[in-house]
């Protein structure tokens, strides 16, 4: 078979036919939306091209009136419609690609530039502060800090200043962890936006008496109740982690030892790992381990101005879907006719 130089593709009948069918795509999708190329690169969960348009002002609205608890589900309802392709569902992404597409909603439709950020100030640069300044202007200077009568602000370019973690070639969303001795062998995925979504589900459902119990314990304090309701306090809060984070490892099982798991619900899931004694404390700090050696979406870490030391650091930006969201709603465009700009404020942690 003759090969095409580089140089001479454009005389190429395959070439030319794939750039055809490439600009007749692109001529398919209507006006409005834009083209959403995620980190993962289609070897997670989201597809590797899909297209999105920006929010209505219903939607956005709807999504500040929502009760907290119900505002996963109602994004995804949301992000389902604003979505062009139909076969591509966002409560089937990782939850990092849920965030990373709602980062490019906002820089896309809103801005490119996040404004008005709370610059998280950490004890390096109360250090600068106190060796620039006399002892009576740091202590000023720390006590309006405290009481945020002074908080400082910056603000940070996502397509510059914003990374994203590499994910390989070869891989896969799945994890097989067997023991050679016994023969025993179960298979994880990763977890889908979807799936966090049923297991708080469950685990509001099972723990709804018990949380309404303790319902009062959040203004009374811990340490004001009597030895046998702190007692009673903290069982519940060991159990309710434990049953959590069983729920959170059990959903993601899609085989043990040659049983398909993946069609089951969460409830079939639970009962079947549960009872396996050779699915125990080993393998979920194995599975733990592996998950966490691979990283998606967006660092935590992000490059932005210093106001302080009036230099350039690594600061954390909570990229969270309420964060995010947050930005989109609070926005204001330069050419808002209130004179205010664009006046939100971005919580960081």
């Amino acid at each position: 078979m003759k090969v095409t130089p580089l140089n001479n593709l454009k005389n190429n009948p395959l070439y030319n036919s794939l750039v055809q069918a490439e600009e007749r795509a692109k001529e398919s999708i209507p006006a409005g939306y834009a083209e959403i190329r995620l980190s993962t690169e289609g070897r997670l969960f989201a597809p590797k091209v899909f297209h999105i348009r920006d929010f209505k002002t219903e939607e956005l609205l709807e999504i500040s009136l929502v009760p907290q608890r119900d505002l996963p589900k109602a994004l995804l309802k949301i992000l389902k419609n604003m979505i062009y392709e139909e076969d591509v569902d966002p409560a089937k992404f990782h939850i990092s690609e849920v965030e990373e597409t709602l980062v490019h909603v906002y820089m896309t439709f809103f801005s490119p530039t996040m404004n008005n950020v709370i610059f998280p100030v950490e004890d390096e640069d109360l250090e600068y502060l106190k060796s620039t300044n006399t002892e009576e202007s740091y202590k000023s200077l720390l006590e309006d800090l405290e009481s945020k009568r002074w908080v400082p602000q910056t603000s940070f370019n996502i397509q510059e200043d914003v990374d994203t973690y590499d994910i390989p070639e070869n891989f896969k969303p799945y994890i097989t962890i067997k023991n050679k001795k016994t023969g025993f062998e179960v298979t994880f995925r990763y977890l889908c936006y979807e799936d966090q979504l049923i297991i708080n589900d469950f685990i509001d459902n099972y723990f709804a008496d018990l949380d309404a119990k303790f319902e009062y314990v959040k203004t009374a304090g811990v340490n004001n109740l009597s030895k046998k309701d702190r007692e009673e306090y903290e069982d519940y809060t060991r159990k309710r982690l434990m049953y959590f984070t069983l729920a959170l490892n059990y959903c993601s099982a899609v085989n043990l030892e040659g049983q398909d798991l993946s069609k089951m619900s969460l409830a079939e899931k639970f009962q079947i790992c549960n009872e396996n004694p050779q699915l125990n404390s080993s393998v979920i700090a194995i599975l733990n381990e592996k998950q966490s050696k691979q990283k998606f979406g967006i660092k935590p870490l992000v490059r932005m101005g210093n106001p302080i030391t009036k230099g350039t650091c690594l600061r954390r930006f909570p990229f969270r879907v309420s964060s995010i969201l947050q930005a989109c709603i609070l926005y204001r465009p330069d050419w808002s006719d209130d004179g205010a700009g664009d006046s939100s404020e971005y919580l960081v942690e």
